[in-house]
C-alpha cells in the first residue's frame, strides 16, 4: 500500500518523496502540525495542484495549478451514507480552462504512455484510457463490483435517470437495490461469519504536561465547512460566528486570569496562535475547544492546525485532530481596530488584507452582510500601530479624503466613516471599536443615517436616537437575530410560535437546538432562577 497523508507529508519533508499532485484537498489548511506541512510542500521539488480555487493556503506552493471543475459543474454518481446511489448532473459548465478531474487524470496518463516512448505507445494509452465521458468510467468501475458484497452490475445511468437513487447491492437482474445488508447473516469473509474489532482503550497520543496542561479539541461549526475554501465565500455563513475563538469552562479561565473576550497564546510543541476567548460551561475544566476551519488565508499565523498533532491511529491512519496538549496564556492586546466595507470583489480584497496580519499581534479577515458582501478585518496590538498601517488599510477600503474622521493622537483613538449619499459604506475604528456591533448593522443594511454621521463617529455601545441593535445572527437561513428571537420568547412564546413569526428553524433547522436554549434561559430568569431549569440551560 501506498502512504497514507501524514506519511506521505513526512516523506516530502525528508526528500524521500520528491513531488506530489494535490487534488481535492488543501493540506496547507487541514493536515495537522503545520510547520512541518508547509516545510515539506516547500522542500518538494515538484508540487502539482488540481484545485477549484487559485486563493487556498496550498495554491501558494504549487509550482503547476491545475484548474479543475468544482461540484456544481460535474457529471456522474454520488453515493450517500444509506448506500443510495444517485445520478448528478452540472448546474453549469466549468469556467475558462478548469476541466473535470477525470479528464486531468485522463489526459496525463495519455501523454505519459507517449513520454515512456515505447512502441505504439499513443494508442496504448488511449486503449488503457479510452473515456469520453463520465458514463463510461461509472460503467468500468460497475465491472470491477462483479461478485462482491457491494456489486451494481445491474445498475446503469438509464436506470438511475428513470427510476431515482438506488441503494447498493444491486446486482445484475436485479428488480431493486437491497435495504438491508447482510439480513441473511452471511458475510463477505472466509467463513460466512461476522468478525467483530476487540478495540481496546488508547490514552491519547500526547497527554497534558506541567508545560502543556490543557487538553484541546478541534472540531467544526455549524455554519462552516472543512478549511473555508467554499464557504469562507459566503457572507451570510460568518453571521453566526464572525471569527475564529477559543472556548474554555469559566473556571479554567478565572484559574488562568483570564476574562470573556480576552486574548490568549496557545501553545502547543509544534506551534502558538493568539485568538480570543470566550467562556462557557459547555466545555470541560481545563479543556479547550477550538474551531478546525480558519486556516492563514483568514487568521494571522499557521491556523489552527499550527498546534495539533501528527500522531495517526496505527488502522485507519486518521490523524489525532481531537487533542492535543496546550497551553493558554492571556496577552494583553488593548489596541483593536475594526474595519469594514461593501465590495464587489471581496476575495481580491481578503488576499490584500491577509498580507497585513503581521502589521498586529492578532488578526483576522471576513465577510458580513447577506444582499451584498461587507468584508470586515479585526485586529489587535499591545500598542497603537503607526500611521502609515492605518493609511495602508485605509486605501484597501475606500476610506479617503472625503471620510468623516475623528482622531485622537494622545489616546491613539483614531475613527473614520465613509458615507455615501446618506449611506455608511465604509469604516475604520481604531484604538476605540466601541459601536462596531451597531455601526456594522448599519453597513450592511444601508440605512440611511442622514445627520448622525459625526454623532456615529462617537461610538458607545448604544445607537444614536436609541435605536435597537439585532444583535447575533442565529438562524442563517432566514437572517434572524438573537434579540428578535429573545423578544418572542419574553413574550410568552414558545419555539413554535418564534418559527412561525420568525420563521428562525425552518429552514436547514440547525438553528434550532440554540432556539431550545435561548428559550429555556429566559424560562429561567421569569421563573426566579429555578435551580433545576438553570442547570438544563447550562
Amino acid at each position: 500500500p501506498g502512504k497514507t497523508a501524514v506519511e506521505l507529508f513526512e516523506a516530502l519533508h525528508t526528500s524521500t518523496i520528491k513531488c506530489v499532485w494535490i487534488a481535492c484537498t488543501n493540506p496547507a489548511q487541514s493536515m495537522p502540525d503545520q510547520a512541518l506541512i508547509r516545510e515539506a510542500l516547500q522542500r518538494a521539488d515538484f508540487v502539482v495542484l488540481q484545485e477549484c480555487y487559485t486563493d487556498t493556503e496550498t495554491a501558494q506552493y504549487a509550482d503547476l495549478l491545475l484548474p479543475a471543475s468544482t461540484w456544481g459543474e460535474k457529471e456522474g454518481t454520488v453515493t450517500n451514507s444509506e448506500r443510495r446511489i444517485s445520478r448528478v448532473r452540472a448546474a453549469i459548465p466549468p469556467p475558462g480552462e478548469a476541466r473535470h478531474d477525470w479528464q486531468i487524470v485522463v489526459d496525463f496518463a495519455r501523454v505519459l504512455a507517449e513520454k515512456l516512448n515505447f512502441a505504439g505507445s499513443e494508442k496504448i494509452g488511449r486503449k488503457l484510457f479510452p473515456y469520453i465521458n463520465a458514463e463510461e468510467i461509472f460503467n468500468e468501475h460497475r465491472e470491477t463490483t462483479r461478485g462482491r458484497d457491494l456489486d451494481i452490475t445491474g445498475l446503469s445511468y438509464n436506470i438511475l435517470e428513470s427510476r431515482g437513487p438506488q441503494q447498493w447491492p444491486f446486482a445484475e437482474h436485479a428488480k431493486t437495490g437491497k435495504v438491508r445488508l447482510y439480513e441473511d447473516g452471511i458475510f463477505p469473509t472466509e467463513n460466512g461469519r461476522a468478525k467483530f474489532a476487540n478495540t481496546k482503550f488508547v490514552p491519547v497520543a500526547e497527554a497534558t504536561t506541567a508545560k502543556f496542561p490543557i487538553s484541546l479539541n478541534t472540531g467544526r461549526l455549524r455554519d462552516q465547512w472543512h478549511g473555508m475554501s467554499r464557504t469562507g465565500r459566503a457572507a451570510q455563513l460568518y453571521a453566526h460566528a464572525p471569527e475564529p475563538m477559543l472556548t474554555m469552562n469559566p473556571q479554567t479561565l478565572a484559574l488562568l486570569g483570564v476574562g470573556h473576550h480576552d486574548f490568549v497564546t496557545i501553545t502547543s510543541a509544534r506551534g502558538a496562535l493568539t485568538i480570543p476567548v470566550e467562556a462557557s460551561a459547555d466545555i470541560a475544566i481545563n479543556e479547550a475547544f477550538l474551531p478546525m476551519h480558519w486556516g492563514s488565508r483568514f487568521v494571522k499565523g499557521n491556523g489552527i492546525n499550527a498546534l495539533t498533532v501528527s500522531a495517526f491511529d496505527p488502522i485507519s491512519r486518521q490523524p489525532e485532530l481531537k487533542h492535543a496538549a496546550v497551553s493558554v496564556e492571556r496577552v494583553n492586546l488593548q489596541w483593536r481596530l475594526v474595519a469594514m466595507a461593501e465590495t464587489t470583489d471581496a476575495n481580491t480584497l481578503l488576499a490584500k488584507l491577509a498580507l497585513h496580519f503581521d502589521d498586529f499581534e492578532y488578526a483576522t479577515c471576513g465577510l458580513s452582510g447577506r444582499d451584498h458582501d461587507v468584508v470586515v478585518f479585526r485586529a489587535a496590538a499591545t500598542k497603537a500601530v503607526s500611521q502609515n498601517v492605518i493609511d495602508r488599510l485605509d486605501a484597501l477600503f475606500g476610506i479617503d479624503a472625503a471620510a468623516l474622521e475623528l482622531i485622537d493622537a494622545t489616546t491613539g483613538v483614531a475613527r473614520a466613516m465613509k458615507v455615501d449619499k446618506g449611506k455608511l459604506v465604509a469604516m475604520r475604528l481604531a484604538g476605540d471599536i466601541s459601536g462596531h456591533q451597531w455601526l456594522g448593522e448599519w453597513l450592511e443594511s444601508r440605512v440611511d443615517i442622514g445627520a448622525l454621521g459625526y454623532r456615529a463617529l462617537a461610538g458607545g455601545s448604544t445607537p444614536p436616537l436609541g435605536a435597537a441593535t439585532r444583535g447575533r445572527i442565529v438562524c442563517a437561513c432566514h437572517n434572524v437575530a438573537h434579540n428578535e428571537i429573545a423578544a418572542c420568547f419574553t413574550a410568552g412564546g414558545s419555539v413554535a410560535d418564534a418559527q412561525k413569526k420568525l420563521k428562525c428553524g425552518t429552514g436547514c433547522g440547525s438553528c434550532l437546538p440554540e432556539l431550545r436554549r435561548i428559550e429555556l434561559k429566559i424560562r429561567v430568569q421569569a421563573t426566579d432562577e429555578n435551580p433545576a431549569l438553570e442547570e438544563l440551560a447550562a
